[in-house]
């Protein structure tokens, strides 16, 4: 298929010249290019029908993130400027480029950070999930991998899971009942497959992914990814004295975390501003 030989030298809309390429999935993947028009660097994100596909969902998914990133105007959001299709029956959009890494490749290098980075960290993507929740709508994949490390400070990448909130509910993509998302990032609702997810799910993922930024371990655990979503919704994480019994973190900054991983979204924060609020103020 076309979109699997593209390649150094393509140019799409006669503006963008893709030079190399940064990530691949089953979903989609995501180019460098160069901006003629601009004269810059911007990354350039694809996607295409798969054969299994019954209704296009790759790319009716890519037309939905350029929607909302196009929408959501906020530091701590990946903004895209530009969408449009791209033969054959693909779709692409066009994003700045970031100078930084993952959070996920940085806990690769470091295992762990330092408490008051974890919590600066949590916090500045906390404020784009405040944005994206004020919106009426869940990311649904928040997790290292999805969280990049810049100069200026985290930001909040790769809404290609993102959805509306019940009252906000716009067309399902994912079948109700099916659990869709990276598992060791899941709330308990999501691996459920609920129909009414909201933005505490996302606090929960945080919450998850401030525990590894803490301890360099992951809070829920499991052999496969069945059983890592059965955790999930069963299973404790584990405490902190237990995890990294070298780690001395202020009682209140434990207990914000764990409550943040409440099975239930009714005993979690409630928006993403007070989650926020309690970490900084119980930071040391």
């Amino acid at each position: 298929m076309e979109e699997l030989t593209r390649c150094a030298g393509d140019v799409l809309k006669g503006r963008y010249e893709i030079v190399d390429r940064i990530s691949f999935s089953p979903m989609s993947r995501v180019h460098k290019a160069w901006d003629r028009q601009e004269r810059r660097f911007v990354a350039v994100k694809m996607a295409f029908p798969r054969e299994t596909d019954l209704h296009d969902t790759n790319v009716e998914r890519l037309q939905r993130e350029g929607l909302v990133l196009a929408t959501l105007r906020h530091p701590r959001i990946l903004r895209a400027f530009d969408s449009g299709p791209v033969a054959p029956d693909g779709y692409h959009i066009v994003t700045d480029l970031l100078d930084g890494v993952s959070l996920e490749y940085w806990l690769n290098c470091v295992e762990h950070l330092c408490v008051r980075e974890a919590v600066i960290a949590a916090a500045e993507a906390l404020e784009g999930l405040d944005v994206v929740h004020r919106a009426g709508l869940v990311h649904r994949d928040v997790k290292p991998g999805n969280l990049m490390m810049t100069p200026k400070g985290a930001v909040l990448i790769d809404f290609g899971l993102v959805t509306a909130a019940p009252i906000r509910r716009a067309r399902r993509l994912t079948p109700a009942t099916l659990a869709i998302g990276t598992p060791s990032y899941m709330s308990p609702e999501q691996c459920r497959g609920s129909p009414e997810l909201d933005g505490r799910t996302d606090l929960y993922a945080l919450g998850l992914v401030l525990y590894q930024m803490l301890t360099g371990r992951r809070a829920i655990v499991g052999e496969d990814a069945q059983e890592v979503q059965v955790a999930q919704i069963e299973a404790l994480p584990r405490p902190f004295a237990l995890t990294a019994p070298h780690l001395r973190l202020p009682k209140r900054l434990e207990a914000a975390v764990m409550r943040a991983l409440e099975k239930r979204p009714k005993d979690r924060f409630q928006t993403a501003a007070d989650m926020r609020e309690e970490l900084l103020a119980a930071a040391p």
